[in-house]
């Protein structure tokens, strides 16, 4: 089995936690259904954390790229501009 993409996952979790708010407004959570909320709350936090993680991880290795091109003296292809460009947006920049 691929291991899921920790964007998707999150996404999805996000959305089982606003139904699960929805239902608690109208009717109320058993116990077990808190128990389940509590733990998706826990993934939804270590998600986001593996995820600004992963950024800035490539941020760090986009922006060291481009500090070598830039000493070389050497010009940056038009994709790695736009590569960077999209990941500086991600990171909300």
């Amino acid at each position: 089995m691929l291991k899921e993409n920790p964007r998707f996952e999150l996404v999805q979790l996000i959305k089982k936690q606003e139904k699960a708010r929805n239902d608690e407004v109208f009717g109320g959570l058993s116990q077990a259904e808190r128990g389940e909320y509590n733990e998706r709350l826990k993934r939804i936090h270590a998600l986001e954390s593996e995820i600004r993680a992963t950024v800035f991880a490539e941020k760090s290795l986009h922006a060291a790229n481009v500090e070598q091109r830039r000493v070389s003296g050497m010009r940056l292809p038009k994709h790695t501009v736009a590569v960077l460009k999209l990941i500086s947006l991600a990171a909300g920049g």
